[in-house]
């Protein structure tokens, strides 16, 4: 689990971006490098949450599965204590694929949280052991639905993670 927390800045990245459907990554077997498998579906280390706001009305957010014990990360300001939270898992009927969640922990600095999701049958996103040599990073997101409509194409950021020489963490 310690291991997985060294991700957190690199998640936030992905969350920050505009659109979820980005995330639907896969490892390249051929280099290793992560690419788009296919770019209308999301992974399945990706889930739909819901924050109720009222009997009619709900807050949606999307948010990444670390760990199959029910773990999901979600923006720091998308929830807070004493909220009802709801993550569905296989299927937009509420009642039948909600699943209640509880905030676990707020990840300081990091602009997350994580939910702990009990029930949730997901496997978490497949992030690699260790960082590519030079510390590279290739993200890719798409614009909101009526951004795409005018046009507007993919988002794509290349950047880099340091590695501090003592700590041996990005």
């Amino acid at each position: 689990m310690i291991d997985r927390l060294r991700w957190i800045p690199l998640i936030f990245l992905c969350l920050a971006l505009p659109a979820a459907e980005a995330l639907a990554q896969a490892i390249n077997p051929q280099d290793d490098a992560f690419g788009f498998s296919n770019p209308s579906e999301m992974p399945a280390w990706t889930v739909p949450v819901l924050r109720l706001v009222s009997a009619t009305h709900v807050e949606p957010t999307t948010g990444i599965v670390i760990s199959s014990d029910g773990l999901v990360l979600v923006p720091e300001d998308f929830a807070s204590v004493g909220d009802e939270i709801i993550v569905l898992d296989g299927g937009t009927d509420i009642i039948r694929n909600g699943r209640p969640a509880r905030l676990e922990q707020r990840l300081p600095g990091t602009g997350l949280k994580a939910l702990r999701v009990k029930g949730l049958d997901r496997r978490g996103a497949p992030l690699p052991e260790r960082l590519s040599p030079d510390g590279s990073v290739r993200l890719a997101a798409y614009p909101p639905a009526e951004r795409i409509a005018e046009g507007d194409p993919p988002v794509r950021i290349e950047t880099s993670i340091v590695i501090a020489g003592e700590t041996g963490q990005p």
